[in-house]
Order: structure tokens, then sequence, then C-alpha cells
């Protein structure tokens, strides 16, 4: 129902909602609707037809930029693509007016991992994604396995030094390590970073 509906405060009211929200005024009333003969049912995931399930399993993960300024993409079929970042502004010049205006691009996975979002206002669909980008030969579950093997956080990187966390806000500083991910509360390093020390 829209929001200009007559007696939209009454029916507000009466379903205890304090603003109007069209997601919850969908699911109080099922999708039900007196125009026609649609409505709204929860199905569990192993109720969904075989043909839904097999196109979700191509769907996006996660979504970054490399080093390199390309995007990476993984599936939850745990391919992983690498997307040129010039296939994606040829396609999409705002891509390229945000380059331009000097905007840090950011990369948003969509509701469902259909799509993505680039500074938040470009999106692009999945399909355009999977047909523009190459198949990488390393899978998801690899970067998630480096991750948890390979990353560590502050307390973990001054049991392998055997230095406190002033030593190691000292070597930081004095440009000895660098953190693989500075936090508002944590830093991150690289395994590898502080075993080389």
């Amino acid at each position: 129902m829209p929001p200009t509906r007559q007696n939209i405060g009454a029916i507000l009211k009466n379903a205890g909602m304090k603003e109007y929200n069209e997601a919850k005024l969908l699911a109080l009333t099922g999708g039900r609707c007196p125009q026609d003969a649609c409505y709204l049912k929860e199905i569990t995931e192993e109720e969904l037809p075989a043909w839904v399930s097999a196109r979700q399993k191509e769907n996006i993960n996660e979504a970054f930029f490399s080093e390199d300024g390309n995007l990476i993409i993984t599936q939850k079929n745990d391919e992983v693509r690498k997307v040129p970042i010039s296939t994606l502004v040829s396609k999409h010049p705002r891509i390229k007016a945000f380059m331009n205006a000097g905007k840090k691009l950011t990369v948003t996975v969509g509701p469902g991992g259909y799509d993505i979002a680039i500074c938040d206002d470009e999106i692009i669909e999945k399909s355009e994604l999977v047909e523009a980008g190459r198949l990488l030969d390393v899978e998801a579950s690899d970067f998630r396995a480096f991750v948890r093997q390979r990353l560590v956080g502050v307390s973990s990187a001054c049991g392998l030094l055997g230095c406190s966390r002033q030593n190691l806000s000292y070597l930081v500083k004095e440009k000895e390590l660098e953190p693989a991910k500075k936090g508002l509360k944590e830093n991150l390093y690289y395994k590898g970073s502080i075993e080389q020390l």
C-alpha cells in the first residue's frame, strides 16, 4: 500500500508501526492484495526449485579491488574471477567519473549476491561480471584459509615477536613492520612479515 493511501495513519497504528515501511507492511499482509490472487509464502532453502538453487550458486560472495585496481569477485560456487576495470569503465562511464573526481573506488555486494555497487551508486549485475571476468586458478576457500592462517591481531603478533604492544607500535612507527590492515581499535598483521622479523 502506498504511503499516500487514505487512512494510512490508522493502518500503521493497527499494525503497531510508528512510521511507514513497505517491507514490514508487505510481511504483515503476506503480500495479499484485493486486486489480484498473489501472495507471499515463506519457504525453506530445500523447497527452492532446482533451477533457482543452481543459479544462486553463481551469486557473488565477496568483491574487492586488487592492488592493480581490477575487481576480484568470489562466488558461492567457490570460483574467483578477475574483472578488468577497463571493461567496467567502458560500459559504466560513471566509474570513470568517480575516478576523475579523485573518489576512492569502493565496492559493496548487493543483497543475495546478484549484483555489486561501485561507490554505493553504480550497480553492475552478476551476469555482466561473470562474462567480463577471467576465471582465476584459485578458489574462494583459498582466500578464507589465508585469512584464518596468515592474518594475526595485535596479541598474536606480540606473542610471536615476544614483545609488548608498545614495542609493536614502535616497529610500526619505524616502518619495520607494516600492518595488513589498520583498524580503529586494533591492526591486523601478515604472519609472514612477523616471522621475517
